[in-house]
Parts: C-alpha cells; sequence; structure tokens
C-alpha cells in the first residue's frame, strides 16, 4: 500500500490507494511522454493546454513549464468524484516530486465535495509554483499550494486572481505576492505571504471574504482599495513587515485589523511599516488591533495615519502598544469605539501626536497615550471624546496644542509631565476637571485664549506651571479655576478677554501676578497672595488675598471728548459765519465780477446745523485703544449790529459714545449747550467771536474680571456728569495777491474746560471712588483755505472752499485722578498724551438759492501725532427772517 499526503482547508491526511499498480502505469506513461488515455489537456514537452472540456481533472506527472486553461474551457470531475485520476486530492493535482512554472486559468475549473480544485503537493522546492498564477476565470474550490514560490523569498512567484474563486486560496509559504482584482469568496488563509522585490504582500482591488485574510508572517505591503470583510477579522497576522495602505473597506466579525502574537515562543505583533487607512475598517470588537505580551512590541514601527473612518464596534477603534522609530500618530478621519476611541502604549523616538478629525469613546475613554518622546509639537483640532475620559496623555518630551474640543464625562485631559508649554485656544470641558495634570509640572508654561471647563472639579489641577500661566480666555472650576500644589514660581499673567471662574491657589512659590492692558480685574486667591508683577500702568489696590486692577481708560479719554465736542459746535459756527464773506475776499469766480444784487446777506437769518465726528484713538501709557462717536445740532439766529458787526445766540444737544478694545469699557454721553457769537470785519481781517457753556452726563460701563463672581465677570456702573465753558476766537486775513489764486489764511485759539462730579461705581463688590476732578484743554488752528464762486443760470450760487493746515492741543491741569479702591486711597495718572500736534484737510460748499435758502455741509480728516485718526462732517440750513 501507499500513502498520498492529503491537504484540505490547510490539514494533512493520508489516503490509502487500493492499487499500487494504478500509480506505477500512471508514472511510466508519463515518463515516456505519453497522456492517459482519460487525460484531455495536451502536454507537449510540458506545457500544458487545455483546449477542450476536461470531466476527469488532471494529474500532473511530470515538471510543467506552463499550465494553460483555454477560455470556455471546463475541467472538473465529474467522472469520478474524486479528483484528479479518482486520486481524491484535487482536481488538478501534482505530486509533491513535481512542480509547475506558471498556470493560467481562463476557463473554470469546478470540484465537488471536499476535494480541492487545485492541490500541489509537495515540501521544501518541490511540487510549487515557481513564477506565476493568474486565474481570469472561475475556480469552484479551494486551493492549496504546499510551498508556493520555493524557499528563497527573493526569487519566488506570484498570485494574481482576476476572476472569481468560489473557494479558498491556502497555502504554508508564498513568496512573491498576492493581487487580486477579482473576487475570493472563502478568503486567503497563507502561513508566510512574501513580499519579493515589489514588496508588495498582498494588493487587493476586488472582494476577499469568508475568513478575510490570514497568514502567520506577511513580509510585504498590504494595499486594499476593495473590499476585505472576514468573518472574524479582515486582516489577521502574527507580524507585518511592510505597510498597511488601505482606502477600500476592511471588515471583521471581531477585528478589522489584527496583528497579534501567535506563538509563544516568538515575539510577534508589531507592523514593521505605516498604517495609512483613507478607507474604511470596522470590526465587531476592535477596528484595529495590535498586541503582545512583550509590551515594546505590538505597535507600528513607522506612524499611524487615518484620514478615513475607523470603528470599534464595542472596544476601541485602536489598539496598539507602541509606535515607533520615528513613528507618528495623524488622525483627520473618524475613530470610534463602543468604548474607547485609541489606546496607545508609547509614541517614542522623534513620533507625535495630531489629530484635526474626530475621536470618540462611547462608553469609555476618547484617546489615552502613556508617554510621547517627540521634542516637538502635539495638536489636537480636532474632536476627541470620551464618556468616562476625554484624552489621556503620560510624559510628553515636547508641547501640546489644542485648538478643537476635548471633552469627557469625568477629566477632560489628563496629562503627565511636559517639557514643553501647553496651549489651548478651543475647548476642554470635562464633568470633574478639564486639565488634570496632578502630581505633575508643565516646564515650559501654560497659556489659554479658549474655554477649560471643571465643571466640578478643577479647570486646571498640576503640581507646578515653571514660568507664566497666561489667559486670555475662560477657566471655570467648580472647585478651583486653578489649582497648583507645587513650589516652583509661577507668573499668572491676565490678557484681555480673561475670565477666570472659581477659586486661584497658585501653591508654595515665589509666584506673582500681573494684567495686561485692559483689565479690570479683583481677584481673589485662595492660597498665598502672590505679588504684583505689572498692571501695565493700570492703578492697583491690594488687600489680604484680594487683588482689584482698575483700566482707567474712560477716564483718560475725556479731554478728547471736550475737544470733538466744543470743536463740533465751533465749526457750525464757522461754517455760519462764512457765508457772511462770501465774495467779500475776491474769491475766484466763473464768471468774472457778477451782479451781486440781491445776494447780501439779510439783515436776520435764522439756521440750524448737524455735525457729526468719529475719532479711533490709539493706546497710550495705561490707556487703551478706544473708538469714539459724537453727533449733534446746532439751532442759531443772529442779525446786523452794524454794516461790519453781526451778532447772534445759539443752542443745541449732542449724544456720543466710547468702546475701548474688547468692549471692556464702554461710556455713553449726553450733552446740551448755549452760547453766543459776533463776527466784526475790521482793518481788512474777519474777527470771529463764540462762547459755549452746558452740560454734559456720563453713563459709564466697565467690566470687571472677578473669579468669585457669578460667570467671572461683573459690570461696574457709574453715572455722572460735568458743567463745561469754552471760549474761541478765530482771525481771517484775505490774501489777495496780484495775478495770483486769493486765499484765506485763519488763526483760532479755543479753550475748553469740563468739570466733573465725584462718583462711585456700583454693581461690583469692590467699586472704585472716583474724586471730583477738572478737564482743562486749550487747542490752536492755522488754517489756509481756497474759496472759489460758482454762478448758476438760475440766479443761485455755490461757494466752495478746500482747506487744509495744522492743529496743536494740550492739556493742563488735572493730569492726576484721585480716588478710593478696596478701601485704599488711590491717585493715578489716566494714560494719553498731554500735548498733540495734528494735521488735517477738507472741503466745504455752500449753495445760495435766489430765494434766500442757504444749504452747506463740510467734510474734514485729521491725523494725529497720538495716533489718533478723527473724521468729521456737517451740514446745515440758513433761512431768512
Amino acid at each position: 500500500m501507499i500513502r498520498l499526503p492529503l491537504l484540505t482547508k490547510g490539514k494533512r491526511a493520508s489516503v490509502i490507494l487500493p492499487s499500487l499498480m494504478l500509480v506505477i502505469s500512471v508514472s511510466l506513461v508519463s515518463w515516456s511522454g505519453a497522456r492517459p488515455a482519460h487525460a484531455q489537456c495536451a502536454d507537449v514537452g510540458g506545457v500544458v493546454t487545455c483546449g477542450s472540456d476536461v470531466s476527469n481533472g488532471f494529474l500532473t506527472t511530470s515538471n510543467i513549464t506552463s499550465f494553460t486553461i483555454n477560455n470556455g474551457v471546463t475541467v472538473d470531475d465529474s467522472d469520478t468524484g474524486n479528483g484528479a485520476n479518482g486520486g481524491g486530492l484535487g482536481v488538478i493535482y501534482a505530486p509533491k516530486s513535481f512542480t509547475i512554472g506558471s498556470f493560467l486559468n481562463n476557463g473554470t475549473i469546478t470540484a465537488t465535495g471536499s476535494v480541492n480544485a487545485i492541490y500541489l503537493d509537495g515540501d521544501g522546492t518541490s511540487a510549487t509554483i515557481t513564477e506565476s498564477f493568474i486565474n481570469n476565470g472561475t475556480i469552484n474550490g479551494d486551493i492549496f499550494v504546499f510551498n508556493f514560490g520555493g524557499d528563497d523569498i527573493r526569487t519566488g512567484g506570484i498570485f494574481v486572481n482576476n476572476g472569481e474563486i468560489v473557494g479558498r486560496l491556502d497555502s504554508l509559504e508564498t513568496f512573491y505576492g498576492i493581487f487580486n482584482t477579482g473576487k475570493i469568496s472563502d478568503g486567503v488563509d497563507i502561513n508566510v505571504i512574501g513580499g519579493g522585490s515589489n514588496n508588495i504582500g498582498i494588493n487587493n482591488s476586488g472582494i476577499i471574504s469568508g475568513i478575510g485574510i490570514i497568514s502567520d508572517k506577511i513580509f510585504g505591503d498590504i494595499v486594499n482599495s476593495g473590499e476585505i470583510i472576514g468573518t472574524t477579522s479582515g486582516i489577521s497576522s502574527g507580524r507585518i513587515f511592510g505597510k498597511i495602505f488601505n482606502s477600500g473597506t476592511i471588515r471583521g466579525g471581531d477585528y478589522g485589523v489584527l496583528v497579534a502574537e501567535t506563538l509563544s515562543s516568538v515575539i510577534y505583533g508589531p507592523i514593521d511599516g505605516q498604517l495609512i487607512n483613507h478607507g474604511t475598517i470596522i470590526g465587531g470588537i476592535d477596528g484595529i488591533r495590535t498586541e503582545n505580551s512583550d509590551f515594546y512590541y505590538g505597535g507600528y514601527q513607522g506612524g499611524f495615519t487615518n484620514t478615513g473612518t475607523i470603528v470599534g464596534m464595542t472596544g476601541s477603534g485602536a489598539v496598539t502598544h507602541n509606535i515607533t522609530q520615528g513613528g507618528f500618530f495623524t488622525n483627520s478621519g473618524s475613530i470610534s469605539g463602543g468604548k474607547n476611541g485609541v489606546d496607545i502604549g508609547n509614541i517614542t523616538d522623534g513620533g507625535g501626536l495630531t489629530n484635526s478629525g474626530t475621536i470618540i469613546g462611547e462608553t469609555g475613554f476618547g484617546i489615552t497615550v502613556l508617554d510621547i518622546d517627540n521634542n516637538f509639537l502635539n495638536t489636537n483640532t480636532g474632536v476627541i471624546s470620551g464618556s468616562t475620559l476625554g484624552a489621556t496623555i503620560g510624559n510628553v518630551n515636547g508641547s501640546f496644542l489644542n485648538e478643537g474640543k476635548i471633552l469627557a464625562g469625568t477629566d477632560a485631559l489628563t496629562i503627565g509631565n511636559i517639557t514643553g508649554k501647553f496651549s489651548n485656544s478651543g475647548t476642554i470641558s470635562g464633568a470633574n476637571n478639564a486639565v488634570n495634570a496632578a502630581g505633575s509640572t508643565i516646564h515650559g508654561g501654560f497659556e489659554n485664549s479658549g474655554l477649560i471647563e471643571g465643571k466640578s472639579g478643577d479647570g486646571l489641577v498640576a503640581a507646578s506651571v515653571s514660568g507664566k500661566l497666561v489667559n486670555s480666555g475662560t477657566i471655570i472650576g467648580g472647585d478651583h479655576a486653578i489649582r497648583l500644589t507645587g513650589s516652583d514660581d509661577t507668573e499668572l499673567m491676565l490678557l484681555k478677554g480673561s475670565v477666570i471662574q472659581g477659586a486661584i491657589d497658585l501653591g508654595g512659590g515665589s509666584n506673582t501676578f500681573s494684567v495686561a492692558h485692559g483689565m479690570s480685574t479683583v481677584t481673589t486667591f485662595s492660597g498665598a497672595t502672590p505679588t504684583i508683577g505689572t498692571t501695565s500702568g493700570a492703578p492697583y489696590a491690594v488687600s489680604g488675598s484680594k487683588i482689584a486692577v482698575v483700566d482707567p481708560t474712560s477716564l483718560s479719554v475725556t479731554d478728547e471728548f471736550i475737544t470733538d465736542l466744543t470743536g463740533g459746535i465751533f465749526s457750525s459756527l464757522e461754517n455760519r459765519l462764512s457765508g457772511v464773506r462770501n465774495g467779500d475776499y475776491g474769491a475766484v469766480s466763473t464768471h468774472g465780477e457778477p451782479d451781486r444784487s440781491g445776494l447780501a446777506e439779510p439783515d436776520h437769518l435764522f439756521w440750524a446745523d448737524g455735525f457729526g465726528t468719529f475719532r479711533r484713538q490709539d493706546s497710550n501709557g495705561a490707556a487703551t485703544a478706544t473708538n469714539q462717536w459724537l453727533g449733534g445740532f446746532v439751532l442759531g439766529a443772529d442779525g446786523l449790529l452794524h454794516p461790519d458787526t453781526r451778532a447772534g445766540f445759539f443752542a443745541g444737544a449732542s449724544w456720543g459714545r466710547m468702546e475701548a478694545e474688547s468692549n471692556a469699557q464702554d461710556t455713553g454721553n449726553q450733552s446740551f449747550y448755549v452760547g453766543t457769537y459776533a463776527s466784526v470785519l475790521k482793518a481788512g481781517l474777519a474777527f470771529d467771536l463764540a462762547l459755549t457753556a452746558g452740560y454734559s452726563h456720563f453713563d459709564q460701563d466697565r467690566k470687571v474680571a472677578n473669579n468669585l463672581a457669578a460667570g467671572g465677570i461683573e459690570t461696574a456702573t457709574a453715572d455722572y456728569g460735568g458743567w463745561f465753558i469754552s471760549p474761541e476766537l478765530v482771525v481771517t486775513k484775505p490774501l489777495n495777491m496780484s495775478g495770483a489764486v486769493p486765499l484765506e489764511l485763519s488763526a483760532g485759539a479755543r479753550y475748553a474746560g469740563l468739570f466733573l462730579d465725584a462718583y462711585t461705581e456700583s454693581g461690583t463688590s469692590d467699586p472704585l471712588t472716583v474724586n471730583q476732578r477738572d478737564v482743562h484743554t486749550g487747542i490752536a488752528r492755522l488754517q489756509l483755505s481756497l474759496p472759489h464762486e460758482y454762478f448758476g443760470p438760475n440766479g443761485g450760487v455755490t461757494h466752495t472752499r478746500l482747506k487744509a493746515g495744522i492743529e496743536g492741543r494740550t492739556n493742563f491741569g488735572g493730569d492726576t485722578i484721585d480716588g478710593a479702591l478696596l478701601g485704599q486711597n488711590i491717585a493715578f495718572d489716566p494714560g494719553g498724551e498731554a500735548n498733540v500736534l495734528g494735521a488735517f484737510a477738507g472741503v466745504s460748499a455752500e449753495y445760495d438759492t435766489a430765494h434766500g435758502l442757504v444749504m452747506y455741509g463740510d467734510a474734514e480728516s485729521q491725523v494725529e501725532t497720538s495716533g489718533s485718526v478723527q473724521v468729521s462732517g456737517r451740514i446745515g440750513l440758513k433761512f431768512k427772517f
């Protein structure tokens, strides 16, 4: 009796042939070069071609260079039902002593029962396909090749399926690669899949289903743009020596991709290359899992990149022990797990963490990384969310930046020592703590311009923050907003926009507290009160554990307010009085010397003027930049007292608003005023005199960052007023030079005094009191004008003036403001420049109708050495009576 090996579904057995003579006779026929009578495939010198249907399979009886089944040809075992020639092994069967160079199927191979469609027996370098196996047709049944390609991984064959295999691809080893563009319905189960010179272990753009892909080792890359679907795992391997590149779908009943230890005596588990996913990977438990009993294996040596979708239905989206050798974790897609999102041991040897996509742990944590050793920036600009913990990261040799969202049911971000800086401009929110670095140190400083919210615990808890802890965003803690337990020196610096809600404890170091421009604060410390670092010139007071700082911006712009108010009033008067002199100084006319009869101004005139001004004031000293609006009106009447003298009176009102940067302060004002004026023509000069007096009321709101107030912000309000008085004199001289364009030169001087009442704020637990104060301002103006007249055909006259000049302003007296804060007397300089020089240019126009109605308007722009830019305008009417 002779036993022939049988391997079905990868398992060996023995078949006892009932007749020794049958095998001997078959062999003798083969060696003589003749074919058995029942074989229907022609073997010509080792080249086998099946050109017509074969109903009893094929048995190789010699080495074959190439084997081809033509299109439309069917090879099956329907005559015997037991495989080729009754052997019961495969429809196409080669014993271990024979090899096939290349195999090409363009037709159909069909097996019945437990028989393989193709069975190539052997060991070592015998009975294998040494070059290529290509299927363009249909194979109904399993394919088993004992040793595909021989022992040398550099010279092995390749397996290509462009058709359909209704069965499994089964082999102990294959060394050149598997290429599938068709369909393999029962999967791939091969001990070793090699990459060969093309470095491709598996390239699939078709469908591999059933058991998916199972291999002890895969030496090349896995490239998938099709579908790999397995009952247990989509891809399962002890080790992958190349990379996984997926742009299609990989799905498994338990795992999408599983790379794990399979032999107790060998440490398997890692993927030596990168994992790059642009498609979909789904596992019933975990999406991707790489693991090993030895912690330092079982990861990715080269990195993890996901732009697609990775899902672990009941477990984790991705689990790995390590990402090593310059590796990195990068996600811009979606990773989710029914329990956890991403579970990583270490990211080492220069790797880093970058997330711009979504990582979600539905009932567990979002992402956990034990340690990151990269010495550069780790970033999150996407969403990391966990039902328990959001992100847990051990020691970080580098910096951490969050611009996205980290959310959790307990602690949002748990993090160890950080050698670099921690920066947050996004949202970190946990039902317990937001940033939990308890027992650890953030060595490079801490910056927050976003939202850090620990709803029932701490916003930030850490042993120490070495350097500056800078906040321009919001930090909220149900217990502490900030709690440091170590003894490193820390500077807490609050910038504009800072909101802190909750207690503050800076620990036991020599700590300092600083406040930038534009901040008003009342900060209470639960630990030791720090010393003052800088308040950017703003006044402050310290009382026990409380430090109060006041932004004086609204107090610094009262000189600009009174300057703009009186300037608007007197500009209205100048517009009125300039019409008195139209034509009297030789203005250029488009019609030579016109007849002026009927154009002289009447003895009595009523007029109305509206004005508006906008000023952008740069920061200076303790004051920050402001935007100021002012608008009002003036109503007046005048008459001739003498042919060269006109006098009148006026009254009006104005409304204005000042807004500081970041909306930290807002002051509204209302003013009411009356006055008198006169114009005298004498010795070729025009003298314009005016006096105004009035009352201004101010409604002031100042935002105060108070860490013990509800919401972290209070609004301090103040209502106060003051009287003002302002005289002005303007002298104008015509410059009528022979043959030259006539010009007007004017010089003016104005004083404005504002006398303000004392006030104490309300709406805050620690109000500011400001004592009575006076503001004194002197303004000088030199202007050169070019008048012009145009007489219309309907009897109307248009007067225009182009003007330009310089203006100087000085503030004298009242530079220091006295008051009280936290029960202590304080005196401070509110900021702003005392002496300012500006340049201006503008245009005015006036239209005299033939019926006595006059319409006029004016626009002007001014730039000052203080950095202020002002734009103003006015419009008015005159009526004779």
